[in-house]
């Protein structure tokens, strides 16, 4: 087998290559809805055989006038349901420019155990950014808040994720996107704790916060992101602490230091931790998904390749969990800056690019 991901400094070094290949077309049909083949997926959830994917409107790829989010079929022993085009929300009820309804969904996330589905809607000019609950039990909206601090940038959050375990802080998503902050909204009083994280040892080190994973066996938030090299951890203990001194604001702003683990193989656009010790994450220009041993120091050698081709991984916008402990990769079929570059004729248009037989490859168990 050939080994094609290159690393650093040319060290020579046995990994494990695991190469996943699809037996079967594992794609949505969204015609029905009139949304192109070559739509943007950022984000995906599946809750039984129900899926639901974030199709941002901010991207080039997709349409204003179509829905920015909806719910597809999960498959059954290698076979789909029908595409229901009376799903949930519906479609009609996410009208651009209408503040009430969807504007911009960039990112989703599942609270499996009560059946909750988050989703970080960041709107747009004039409308703000927003977080709605739903519950899909009873396919009602749960609770639903406007994140309207004059120093939120809504155009540059992009991820949000769900901490599995409940504290005295009530349920919390941690959001990412703005350089050196992140967002954490508590469903418990709807506060909102803005971050401004530090690298204690260098003070003007820039911290993208664009991929977030939380390791549950240590209580670790690990930030990362296209624009940064870096991988950094957030100890979220702390936040109990804050939490007695602040617990009667509605809005808290504080600065915390992180601890800088070590720089990546690579720029990653997507990180997941499992329930052990491992991380994984997508290596954008050796299209390959690696997992790390986060118990071991952050160098080549304790990285395992889970699965690298160019023809089944373009580009991953996000690594996620599927029935029955198994791990997923959501795969577009070009970055999400690619049709910018078009236009403004700094990309080439490759007519070879990849025809995706899959938009999700299975990559393991968990």
């Amino acid at each position: 087998m050939q080994f094609l991901l290159k690393f650093p400094q040319t060290l020579i070094i046995n990994i494990i290559v695991i190469i996943v290949l699809p037996h079967i077309s594992l794609t949505w049909d969204l015609s029905v809805l009139k949304i192109s083949p070559t739509y943007y997926a950022s984000s995906v959830a599946v809750y039984k055989n129900r899926v639901f994917l974030a199709l941002p409107r901010s991207s080039c790829f997709n349409n204003l006038t179509n829905p920015t989010l909806i719910e597809a079929p999960w498959f059954n022993e290698g076979k789909y349901g029908l595409f229901r085009k009376k799903m949930y929300p519906h479609y009609k009820e996410q009208k651009w420019g209408s503040c009430k309804d969807h504007q911009d969904v960039v990112s989703i996330d599942l609270d499996p155990k009560k059946a909750k589905l988050w989703v970080l809607d960041r709107g747009n000019r004039k409308c703000l950014p927003k977080i709605v609950i739903y519950n899909l039990h009873y396919n009602t909206i749960g609770q639903s808040c406007k994140l309207s601090d004059d120093l939120i940038i809504g155009e540059k959050l992009s991820v949000l994720v769900v901490d599995p375990i409940e504290d005295n802080i009530g349920k919390k998503a941690y959001i990412g996107g703005l350089d050196n902050h992140i967002l954490i909204f508590s469903l418990r009083g709807l506060k909102l704790w803005k971050i401004q994280v530090l690298n204690p040892v260098d003070l003007n080190l820039s911290i993208s916060t664009s991929s977030l994973a939380i390791s549950t066996i240590e209580s670790v938030l690990f930030l990362s992101g296209i624009s940064d090299i870096n991988l950094h951890s957030f100890n979220l203990t702390i936040l109990k602490h804050y939490h007695e001194i602040y617990s009667n604001k509605k809005e808290v702003y504080l600065q915390i230091n992180i601890t800088t683990i070590g720089e990546k193989l690579g720029p990653s656009s997507s990180m997941i931790a499992d329930s052990g010790s491992a991380l994984y994450y997508y290596l954008i220009r050796d299209y390959a998904v690696v997992k790390w041993n986060s118990s071991t120091p952050l160098i080549a050698e304790n990285h395992n390749v889970l699965m690298q081709t160019y023809e089944a991984l373009p580009y991953v916008s996000q690594i996620f969990y599927g029935p029955k402990d198994t791990i997923w990769a959501l795969v577009n079929p070009w970055k999400p800056q690619t049709c910018q570059d078009f236009k403004r004729n700094t990309f080439p248009l490759d007519k070879t690019s990849p025809k995706l037989k899959s938009r999700i490859v299975k990559l393991g168990q968990r």
